[in-house]
């Protein structure tokens, strides 16, 4: 996906805001601003809409998950906050800029790959400043729309980049099994190579045989014995529910039970199994429907 980089200067802009679980009501918010500011005569050409989720909701609750509508026009500067709209400032930076479709599916899409369309970019984004759709009028009459993905300097720019979790086995072929069939891994392997590498979306998994492992660093090692106690891989899915049937289908295909389906007093559904050398799973959703 071709993207360029943009310094994009801070701004007085003005904003609506809604508080709760991100979904269809975001758009809703998007609606009330454009009718808001055609009825005031600032839906010009050069106006400029960003949609802004400030939260996480995989770090905050759904429920107090801050959304934003933020408006950029002309004469700005002699708007004030009123009973609809708020004034305040848009903090810039540097961010690389993808162009896409304006679409609800493209739009949907990148949200679903932005972290490997980074990463591919050789860029490090900066997490500690949300990622800004951008709609300026001109773009929109083209059928097209922005994401902005706040990005560090070149001077800041991470050392490291993390690359993927690899887990040393007892037999790669069981795990592999175990993967693909219990959370929907794909890989290439061909049954005979030591390496393996298995894919979800953009998270990868590696496999190596401690045999193997052991002979290339001419080493021996220490394993636990039964359950891995040491670490975990972490799973969100979009439910409470489907914590519950994940959970199900994990066993189904092998998994040991740890800890069935528990609703946690900070709000999260959340269970661990065990994969077949024992390295613990979690399978979590913030989500209750």
């Amino acid at each position: 996906m071709k993207y360029y980089i943009e310094e994009i200067t801070d701004c007085k802009v003005v904003y609506m805001r809604r508080i709760g679980q991100y979904g269809k009501e975001n758009y809703a918010l998007m609606s009330k601003m454009k009718a808001w500011a055609d009825t005031n005569g600032l839906l010009s050409e050069e106006a400029v809409i960003y949609g802004i989720a400030l939260d996480n909701p995989q770090l905050t609750k759904p429920t107090e998950c801050r959304y934003d509508v933020c408006l950029l026009t002309l004469n700005i500067e002699s708007i004030e906050s009123d009973s609809q709209i708020s004034v305040r400032k848009l903090n810039g930076g540097r961010y690389a800029v993808f162009t896409i479709e304006h679409t609800a599916d493209a739009i949907a899409n990148f949200w679903q790959s932005f972290s490997t369309e980074v990463y591919s970019c050789g860029v490090t984004m900066d997490i500690s400043r949300p990622i800004m759709e951008r709609y300026s009028v001109k773009m929109v009459a083209n059928g097209l729309c922005e994401m902005c993905v706040p990005v560090m300097p070149l001077e800041v720019r991470s050392r490291f980049k993390f690359n993927t979790v690899g887990l040393f086995t007892t037999d790669n072929k069981a795990t592999v099994d175990f993967y693909t069939k219990a959370f929907g891994f794909t890989t290439s392997w061909d049954g005979e190579q030591p390496n393996v590498e298995m894919a979800l979306g953009e998270m990868r998994i590696i496999l190596f045989p401690r045999d193997a492992f052991e002979q290339m660093v001419s080493q021996k090692f220490q394993y636990p014995q039964g359950l891995n106690g040491t670490m975990e891989l972490s799973f969100d899915v979009p439910s409470f529910a489907d914590v519950d049937k994940e959970y199900q289908n994990a066993l189904n295909n092998g998994a040991k039970s740890v800890l069935p389906p528990t609703t946690e007093p900070w709000g999260q559904r959340t269970c661990y199994v065990a994969d077949p050398d024992g390295n613990l799973i979690e399978i979590g959703s913030f989500v209750e429907e």
